[in-house]
């Protein structure tokens, strides 16, 4: 039975939500995560896999199900060309204890082909994909996969280490940008490219085939897409809205109804003002905006390291354990992203879905890798979380329109191999997206965790549940990246906000999403550059190995 303060809105028949159910979607959780790993060659120990290095991955793995697995044997496999041969693709793991961290007893074995990228900012990598099965061949369901290298780099000598944080304490989005990529698209032309495979009118085998509705970005007028609905919210505040992990500030993707807020609406393209709402009423309640394809992204790039540093302070370069404080070893920098945050959108808990675990909206965390000036030099690429990660994928059956980004590297006109309605996205369906993590509306419980592992968290101020989040940088690592949280609405008739089309509140299915205190350990300043590797690679068959990245566990 769903919780009381749900019922009202899931009695609710949203018509313009029409669901074609085709089936009941199991539900999905990693019962395995990886949670660290180690790279070692027989190269120049630069802390690359370089062309013709014989590379050893060992992993390290946890057991996140609440029963033991039995007879687990973990297999890995690639598409990608710049990886020559897998020596030994399936490794025996044996048993795992429910809730055990184990390091696989053997490592995988491979070799780098005899390739060279061409400059250093190009995405030159390969993709390796890990297959576990239990007793019985079940396959085991995994995060994150698959594990991507980045291959012949060289890094040049350490700079000084760094850690990058906003927590949004001087009232505004601090060291974030408004990203309002729906800013300009009022019109079927304009917002070409930017729609799901399944939600393009153009398209004979798509939902909206030939719809009579406004397939565009924005709902009712030009102004509706103009406006940016990331805002700073103040958890001292008497606000419904208002709390902070730490500190006063947190940011949310929200619309206050009821409320007062004041500040100026952000601009589009990743510039204009920073939206502060800094007073409303008590008795005003929070919903989403529909139409909708934003967020905010780092103001400017963020230098992750290739080099050494001490595993305490992670301040400190170092070469050798000699050079870090007593007692600290001296590790691979291992950039990783952090963040805390509530997120409650609409989903199968209030809208009719076509099963557990699907939404209506949608939210993801991407990064791109870029040159010391900020100019683009590749494609935004989801990030995967191996704590805390997505929870669901967006409903794809609905007549509805959806909304994705086109700078991700596809459109709406892209497909997968031998299908009519899917394709590459970043928030369409089969993509798994953030939408019910934490909660949004009570006192802090660690036991209200939503859709995640937990733990729950609590904030210094204000309602709610928070939940940690963490990804793995190690992809990126010695390049420049920029980094956005994006969230994407769907489109319902003449409806500027769920309130406005389910009149359903008070419900907490549709508060928004609130981010405080973003984190990336790791970084670097802009002392240390890399380059393409120029060395030769394919060393002796007798050669001992060298470690080259030592990934931690959490």
């Amino acid at each position: 039975m769903l919780p009381r303060r749900f019922q009202f809105g899931a009695r609710l028949l949203f018509l313009a939500l029409t669901a074609l159910v085709l089936s009941i979607l199991p539900g999905w959780t990693a019962e395995v995560r990886v949670v660290g790993w180690a790279l070692l060659d027989n190269g120049d120990g630069d802390g690359f896999a370089d062309s013709g290095e014989t590379v050893e991955l060992r992993l390290t793995l946890r057991n996140d199900s609440s029963s033991s697995l039995e007879g687990v044997q973990a297999r890995l496999a690639t598409d990608d060309a710049e990886i020559e041969r897998i020596f030994n693709p399936v490794v025996r793991v044996g048993d795992i204890d429910a809730g055990a961290t184990i390091t696989l007893p053997v490592k995988f074995r491979f070799k780098v082909a005899d390739v060279e990228r061409d400059t250093v900012y190009e995405d030159f990598s390969a993709a390796l994909r890990l297959t576990l099965t239990a007793s019985g061949s079940r396959l085991l369901s995994l995060a994150p996969n698959p594990i991507v290298l980045q291959l012949d780099l060289d890094a040049a000598a350490a700079g000084t280490p760094g850690v990058f944080f906003e927590g949004f304490e001087d009232g505004t989005l601090g060291a974030m940008a408004p990203m309002n990529l729906d800013a300009g698209k009022f019109s079927a032309e304009a917002s070409d490219g930017y729609r799901c495979q399944y939600a393009d009118p153009d398209w004979i085998w798509s939902n909206t085939y030939r719809s009579t509705l406004d397939c565009w970005l924005g709902s009712t007028s030009e102004s509706h897409g103009e406006e940016f609905f990331w805002n700073i919210v103040d958890g001292q505040s008497l606000t419904v809205q208002g709390r902070s992990f730490t500190g006063h500030h947190s940011v949310w993707m929200g619309v206050l109804v009821g409320g007062v807020t004041t500040g100026a609406p952000g601009g589009g393209g990743g510039g204009g003002p920073k939206q502060t709402i800094v007073e409303g009423s008590r008795f005003g309640y929070m919903t989403t905006p529909m139409g909708v394809l934003e967020g905010v992204v780092t103001d400017g790039p963020i230098h992750l390291a290739a080099g050494k540093i001490c595993e305490v302070t992670r301040t400190t370069a170092c070469q050798d354990d000699g050079d870090c404080p007593e007692g600290e070893l001296c590790l691979d920098a291992v950039p990783e992203l952090a963040f805390k945050h509530q997120i409650s959108l609409p989903d199968y808990r209030v809208v009719n879905t076509s099963g557990p675990l699907r939404s209506a909206d949608g939210g993801v965390v991407q990064a791109q890798v870029v040159t010391p000036g900020g100019v683009p030099r590749g494609d935004w690429r989801t990030l995967v979380a191996y704590q805390n990660g997505y929870d669901q994928q967006r409903e794809d059956n609905y007549t509805n329109c959806f909304f994705d980004p086109i700078d991700d590297g596809n459109t709406e006109d892209d497909f997968y191999d031998g299908s009519v309605r899917l394709g590459p996205s970043s928030l369409c369906y089969d993509q798994w997206v953030f939408a019910y993590l934490g909660d949004t509306d009570e006192a802090f419980n660690e036991a209200n965790v939503g859709n995640s592992d937990g733990p729950g968290l609590e904030g210094e101020n204000g309602l709610g549940t928070w939940v940690e989040s963490r990804f793995d940088l190690s992809a990126y690592e010695g390049q420049r990246i920029l980094i956005r949280f994006i969230s994407s609405g769907i489109k319902a008739g003449t409806g500027e906000t769920y309130e406005d089309i389910f009149m359903w509140n008070p419900t907490p299915a549709d508060d928004g999403w609130f981010i405080d205190d973003i984190t990336v350990t790791g970084t670097m300043d802009s002392s240390d550059e890399l380059a393409a590797d120029e060395a030769d690679g394919s060393a002796p068959a007798g050669r001992g190995v060298q470690v080259l990245q030592a990934r931690p566990m959490p």
